[in-house]
């Protein structure tokens, strides 16, 4: 049986063969299936779905659409100055002065990481992720088609794709037709993105609390087992209740001799057992969407029965396992959705040569100023995002490291 990382690594080695035979088979733009366009590179299959789409409107200067686009972009600009860059710079300062002073890199939980399944991100949120990641880059690369086609821009192209295991969506307007447009027209389309991105990270935010507002009337309180051992008792190994009558990890201490167990309290009475030679107790341990009943005969020490677990309080649903599967699975993938989507607004508003952000602020200076004062704000920018890049790709880099 092949474990979760097994498997991933031998979807990506068939991947790889079969798009690396489509690149070399195909001719042109691809394979065509009437309208659809299959197009092959090594590791990567994208999917052209749309003949061009004409601009069905004319600009409409600045209007609601640019000023949410305009905040947006500031507001993704001033949380990345404000949040993400000190404790980057803060990071990285930290492992270039360990590194300068010979004790390596230290193991600091790095402020940003990218997406690495079984190093950065566990493979069972793997799942979660590649959702996420497909909603985002689909009403991302759609409100740019909506807004350019409101604005008389058009689009040329678009569709979907698979690189390595991640989803892509693109979608190429019509440039000709772009750069000759007015600037709040330039500003609407390039910042539709990141207005998309924001919205879904709102979305999914009021969701979670409001799931979270739910939960609190569908969760129970719990104890769950997190170690067994007898050292717990100061007693030789296999000797204590938890190691001689099988207890788990993972597993909650439903109830004993009939009585719920919802807190450390409820289990401290029910294994205050009194002066006897003794003790009979019936466990029910539930785990992994079953329970099952498990007979304790142990000899209590000072009235009490110690059982060499350790534990913590913890909650459950009070649904079936189904239905608390179910609702967790949703509340993970909200999580999820608003992380990606903060996190893709924050860094397509800052200026970093290739996101939506660097190319409406060029926008602006062009606009704005002329002369020697737009040829020195120019470089002042070509600086400021050769500064961004560098500083994200040596976070990057050493958050891989630290995490791996």
């Amino acid at each position: 049986m092949l474990s979760t990382l097994q498997a991933l690594l031998l979807f990506l080695a068939v991947e790889l063969l079969l798009t690396t035979m489509g690149y070399l088979a195909q001719k042109g733009e691809g394979f065509r299936l009437g309208r659809v366009i299959l197009s092959f590179s090594p590791g990567t299959l994208v999917v052209k779905l749309g003949r061009p789409i004409k601009g069905r409107g004319e600009p409409r200067g600045f209007d609601l659409w640019a000023a949410v686009s305009l905040a947006s972009l500031f507001l993704g600009i001033a949380m990345f100055y404000i949040y993400v860059f000190p404790a980057t710079a803060s990071f990285l300062g930290s492992v270039l002065a360990s590194i300068a002073m010979g004790r390596g890199v230290p193991r600091e939980t790095p402020p940003i990481a990218p997406i690495v399944p079984g190093i950065t991100i566990s493979l069972d949120a793997l799942p979660y992720i590649l959702a996420s990641i497909g909603v985002a880059l689909v009403l991302h690369e759609g409100f740019h088609a909506y807004l350019a086609i409101r604005e008389g821009v058009g689009v040329r192209n678009w569709g979907v794709g698979v690189m390595l295991i991640f989803p892509i969506a693109f979608v190429e307007v019509d440039e000709p037709s772009m750069e000759a447009k007015p600037l709040w027209t330039k500003i609407k389309v390039v910042g539709a993105g990141i207005v998309a991105n924001l919205i879904v990270a709102l979305i999914a935010l009021a969701a979670l609390n409001a799931m979270g507002l739910a939960a609190s009337s569908a969760l129970s309180p719990a104890v769950k087992i997190v170690g067994v051992s007898c050292s717990i008792c100061g007693a030789p190994s296999g000797s204590c209740p938890a190691e001689r009558f099988g207890f788990r990890v993972g597993e909650l201490i439903a109830a004993v001799n009939g009585s719920p167990i919802r807190s450390f309290e409820d289990l401290h009475r029910v294994l205050s057992v009194g002066n006897v030679s003794y003790a009979t107790l019936i466990f029910t341990l539930c785990g992994a969407g079953a329970c099952r009943n498990v007979t304790v005969v142990s000899k209590p020490r000072n009235g009490r029965v110690c059982l060499g677990v350790r534990l913590v309080a913890t909650a459950v649903y009070k649904g079936s396992y189904r239905e608390a599967l179910l609702f967790m699975s949703g509340m993970t993938l909200l999580q999820f959705m608003y992380i990606v989507n903060a996190s893709l607004f924050v860094i397509n508003a800052v200026p970093l040569f290739i996101t939506d952000g660097s190319r409406a602020l060029l926008y602006l200076i062009e606009r704005l100023l002329r002369g020697w004062k737009g040829a020195v704000v120019g470089g002042l920018f070509t600086f400021i995002q050769l500064l961004n890049a560098v500083l994200l790709a040596m976070a990057i880099a050493f958050a891989i490291y630290v995490m791996a």
